[in-house]
Formats: C-alpha cells, sequence, structure tokens
C-alpha cells in the first residue's frame, strides 16, 4: 500500500493499551489536529484497556502498523513472557469487532 502524507502528521506507538495516556496525546493534538493519523504499532498489552484504545484508533481514522504485541496477540504466540506482556488477558477483553 502506498500512502501520500501531505500535511500534518501524527505519529505515535506503543501505547499497549493505555487509553488515558492515548486520550490525553489525542485531546493534546486535537488543538491543531493532524491531517493524518499513524499508529506504528504496539497498541495492545500491558494495560487492559486495548479495546478502548482500538475503538479510539477507529473513532481517528487511524491508520495502524501491526507491532509485534499485536503479532503475538494474533499468533498466540507469547514467546513464554504472558506474565510480562498480559496478551492472553487481553485478547479475553477484546470483542469480536
Amino acid at each position: 500500500m502506498q500512502i501520500k502524507l501531505t500535511g500534518k502528521v501524527a505519529l505515535f506507538s506503543d501505547i499497549h493499551g493505555n487509553y488515558l495516556a492515548l486520550k490525553r496525546i489525542t485531546d493534546l493534538l486535537m488543538q491543531d489536529p493532524p491531517d493524518i493519523w499513524i499508529s506504528l504499532g504496539d497498541t495492545v498489552g500491558y494495560f487492559p484497556d486495548g479495546e478502548l484504545v482500538l475503538n479510539h484508533l477507529r473513532h481517528l481514522n487511524c491508520l495502524c502498523l501491526q507491532g509485534n504485541h499485536e503479532k503475538m496477540l494474533l499468533d498466540g504466540n507469547y514467546c513464554g513472557k504472558d506474565d510480562h506482556y498480559r496478551l492472553e488477558r487481553q485478547k479475553r477483553l477484546l470483542s469480536k469487532n
């Protein structure tokens, strides 16, 4: 996929299910809104609010790249570190939408 980037671009990554942090960042950026929002990955994991994060990114019409945490969540391979990543819990909390 090829995307032509013109205007202001908001890039962020490593939200890891931290909805409050994402909301704070996007609220600040909305004072002078970017033309495009891009998440560089790792939107889920660690914090429990992955679904809120994903819904917020949808609301922003954010382009989202897959990070290693999304890949681990989708593959079900947590590299033996799910007590740290908390992706299995996140998978149970996410809706099918």
